[in-house]
C-alpha cells in the first residue's frame, strides 16, 4: 500500500495586547506584503464580531434554545426568515440608538436591547395616541443607548465547561460587589 503526503505550508502570526498573554494565529494567507499581520489580527477580532451576531440569533431570540419548532422545510425556512427579521429589527433599533446616543453600535448588548424591546411593546401596543407611540420610542432609543458593554479589554469570559463531571474549570457566575 502507497501512501501520500501532502505538505502544507503555513505563516504563525503573533500577537500581544497589552495586559494579555501573547496570542497566535495561523494562516495559509501567506505573503505578509498582501496580508499584512496588522491587517489580519483584526479582521480575525472582526470574525468574532460576526460570530457574536451569530449567537444573538441562536440565544436570546430563542429563549429554549432547542432545535427549530416547524417540522416541515417550508416552515423551516419560514421560521428561520422570522428570526432573521426580528434579528435585523433589533439591531436597527439598536443602530439608530448608538447613532443618537454617539457610541458605537457593537457597544451595545444585543440581548439588553431585545430584553428593552420585549418590556417596551406592551405599552406601545396600548399606545392610541400618536404623540405618546413617537415618545415611547424615543424613551426605547435611550434605553437601548444605555446597555452599554464594557470594553472587549475588560470583559473577563474565561473558557470553562458548564459540565458537572469534567476535569475542567465549572463555569461560575461572579458577583459584583
Amino acid at each position: 500500500m502507497m501512501r501520500s503526503y501532502q505538505i502544507l505550508t503555513l505563516r504563525l502570526i503573533s500577537h500581544r495586547v497589552p495586559g494579555f498573554k501573547t496570542s497566535w494565529r495561523i494562516t495559509s494567507l501567506l505573503d505578509p506584503l498582501r496580508y499584512p499581520e496588522a491587517e489580519l489580527v483584526l479582521l480575525y477580532h472582526a470574525r468574532w464580531e460576526v460570530e457574536i451576531a451569530y449567537a444573538g440569533i441562536k440565544t436570546p431570540l430563542r429563549p429554549s434554545g432547542g432545535p427549530l419548532r416547524s417540522e416541515t422545510p417550508h416552515r423551516v425556512r419560514q421560521e428561520l426568515y422570522g428570526l432573521l427579521i426580528a434579528y435585523n429589527a433589533v439591531r436597527g433599533l439598536m443602530a439608530e440608538a448608538a447613532r443618537q446616543g454617539k457610541v458605537e453600535a457593537l457597544r451595545l448588548s444585543f440581548t439588553d436591547s431585545l430584553e428593552r424591546i420585549r418590556i417596551a411593546m406592551i405599552p406601545m401596543a396600548e399606545a392610541w395616541d400618536v404623540l405618546r407611540l413617537i415618545e415611547l420610542c424615543e424613551e426605547l432609543l435611550r434605553e437601548i443607548g444605555a446597555c452599554r458593554l464594557p470594553p472587549r479589554r475588560v470583559r473577563h469570559n474565561p473558557r470553562v465547561v458548564k459540565l458537572k463531571m469534567t476535569g475542567y474549570a465549572l463555569k461560575r457566575v461572579r458577583k459584583v460587589a
